[in-house]
């Protein structure tokens, strides 16, 4: 019997070396291979930071994955990225969170950070206590007209142009913003992004009712706006409940949905592509329209 192997056509050898030969590993498509090891990040939270030494080719898939969605928190299990990171990879933050100013204190402030994410499309800001202008660094004067006064259309045209580049930047890139805390005077710059469709303000806040009424009236692309119940997000919870009406004062606009609770891992879900707070209240939204196009059908 031939003492060749099966992959081997010259004959036997005294050598065993020449006996065998090198199988070379199976070669997945690149594409395969950026499924698993994307899954694989969001599946073993523990191991992700050996899946960047694997290979550069493997770094530099998920590192835009890993840098897309940034929560910047006091809480357990939040990611807590160093300054530094946004000088290099902020270009792929799509997702950002900001805790409470009040317990927890960044080196860097929003505006800093927001400056080195030009692609940022959804924005939460709990408790902050800056303005829109000085959160997305505008130059902006204050305004000296009220939002209800005949002529602020024609201030805001012009208040814009005051740093153009800047707004046009971050009108047409933000459209969900999640900013409790914020006073009607705030709102002014922002019920002026044309792809605004998300809104959420939180129900302590005491221009609740003004802010809603204004946002509904003046931000054309608005699709949701969400009035929040409940003062802090809890780190290990989701879930969300909607509810008809605040404190007895239902409100006309089938587009405000008041909601119970909200969660930063509910946000993180979401951010992720899975069902959260915004996709809640845009089901509400389509229920109630499906309810008035069914009555006005009768």
């Amino acid at each position: 019997m031939s003492g060749g192997s099966p992959y081997n056509s010259h004959p036997a050898s005294s050598n065993q070396a020449d006996d065998f030969i090198e199988i070379a590993a199976p070669q997945l498509p690149p594409e395969l291979e950026y499924e698993i090891f994307t899954i694989a990040y969001h599946q073993d939270p523990d191991s992700r930071l050996n899946l960047l030494l694997v290979s550069k080719r493997v770094y530099e898939w998920l590192i835009p994955v890993i840098c897309k969605i940034m929560v910047i928190a006091r809480f357990p299990k939040a990611n807590h990225p160093p300054p530094e990171i946004f000088k290099k990879y902020g270009h792929h933050v799509k997702h950002i969170l900001f805790s409470d100013p009040r317990t927890f204190t960044y080196p860097v402030d929003e505006g800093e950070i927001l400056e080195l994410c030009p692609n940022v499309f959804n924005l939460v800001l709990w408790f902050s206590t800056t303005t829109p202008a000085e959160v997305f660094n505008l130059r902006l004067e204050r305004l000296t007209l009220q939002p209800f006064s005949d002529k602020f259309e024609d201030e805001m045209q012009r208040l814009r142009k005051t740093d153009e580049e800047k707004y046009c930047k971050w009108s047409k890139s933000i459209t969900h913003i999640a900013w409790p805390s914020i006073k009607l005077v705030g709102c002014e710059l922002l019920s002026s992004f044309p792809n605004l469709t998300h809104f959420l303000i939180g129900d302590w806040n005491l221009d609740v009712p003004r802010i809603v009424e204004y946002m509904v009236k003046w931000c054309g692309g608005l699709e949701v706006l969400v009035v929040l119940m409940g003062k802090m997000p809890i780190p290990d919870t989701a879930g969300s409940y909607v509810h008809d009406s605040l404190d007895g004062a239902v409100f006309e606009d089938s587009r405000v949905v008041v909601v119970e609770r909200y969660y930063v891992l509910d946000w993180v879900e979401g951010a992720r592509g899975g069902d959260d707070l915004w996709k809640v209240a845009e089901r509400t939204v389509n229920e109630r329209r499906g309810r008035m196009r069914a009555s006005e059908s009768l």
